[in-house]
């Protein structure tokens, strides 16, 4: 479901855990946490054990009980040691980087 400012998940989620209220939302999951579903907030502290993709717009941290079957789509991430992550890593920037290299490009060469 939605919510709104911080949220704490010590137990089992079944669903989606989504906060669009701005940058201000977050969420920590304790290291016997589980989320069934996906995670969509913007600030995520995760010890715990997520099924499904994950997107954090301005900050995630994998503790090292974090176990995450999915993608995570993370702008800053800090990853413990003992972390898992059973999907792709992918920076919330990285199409529009590429697309700016390739723009780029041509002027760089000598003339």
């Amino acid at each position: 479901g939605c919510f709104k400012g911080g949220l704490v998940v010590e137990g089992r989620v079944r669903g989606n855990l989504i906060c669009r209220e701005g940058d201000e939302g977050s969420l920590t999951l304790s290291k016997d946490g589980v989320v069934e579903g996906c995670v969509d907030v913007p600030h995520q502290v995760l010890d715990g054990t997520v099924i499904g993709d994950v997107v954090a717009t301005e900050y995630i941290a994998l503790k090292e009980h974090a176990r995450v079957t999915g993608n995570v789509r993370y702008n800053f991430l800090e990853m413990s040691v003992g972390a898992e992550v059973n999907g792709q890593l992918v920076h919330s920037g990285s199409e529009v980087g590429a697309l700016q290299i390739a723009l780029d490009e041509p002027a760089v060469l000598p003339g």
